[in-house]
């Protein structure tokens, strides 16, 4: 529960913040300025996914003690897969769906937009894939790195990994300030900065 409310609370405190800039008197918030609001939304997304993804990658793939605990039952191979494979699908489907649900809540009331139905569409979709882009890149790194790695030699380095990528994707997080008020001037400027960073990619939307 305190994991829960600690990924769901950001999203919904940034939206209250954001009633006030919208609805100063005599003042219209700047276009690229409201990018930078939904950048927030599409970056956080795929930070919070990210995040839920490494902390949990040792319960995702199964483990030595898995395969002598299991293999003697009667089950076939295909339906502890299976399982496995819908057990993640639940975590990561209730990890977006925490980290998302409260803000599109309270936006619409933030920022007023003009067409209600094709804001939230636009706001689901983007968050949704960024999200899923977040989640799905570090299983998959982690299936490739335990591949090629072998279990044990995996087991070994896995917290140096987990803290490396931590670290990295709470600097995008952190960094979000500071490239906001540039936000405009780089994507303008076709730099390649912006066709490697997975957060632009989905702002778009």
């Amino acid at each position: 529960v305190q994991a829960a409310c600690a990924i769901g609370i950001p999203g919904f405190v940034v939206a209250l913040y954001l009633y006030t800039p919208y609805h100063m008197p005599h003042q219209v918030r700047p276009y690229w300025a409201k990018v930078g609001d939904h950048y927030f939304y599409v970056l956080y997304s795929m930070v919070a996914m990210g995040l839920v993804t490494i902390f949990e990658w040792d319960l995702l793939f199964p483990d030595l003690l898995d395969v002598f605990v299991l293999s003697p039952l009667p089950t076939r191979a295909g339906k502890m897969l299976g399982a496995r494979v819908t057990a993640i699908f639940i975590l990561m489907g209730a990890a977006l769906f925490d980290s998302n649900f409260l803000a599109p809540i309270v936006l619409p009331a933030a920022v007023d937009p003009p067409h209600l139905l094709r804001f939230w569409a636009a706001h689901l979709l983007s968050v949704t894939s960024s999200g899923v882009f977040g989640a799905a890149f570090f299983l998959a790194l982690e299936g490739v790195l335990l591949g090629l790695l072998g279990d044990r030699l995996f087991r070994k380095v896995s917290l140096w990994l987990q803290g490396f990528f931590v670290a990295g994707l709470l600097t995008l997080l952190f960094l979000y300030p500071a490239i906001t008020p540039a936000l405009g001037s780089l994507l303008r400027s076709g730099n390649r900065v912006v066709f490697w960073l997975p957060s632009f990619w989905f702002l778009g939307i």
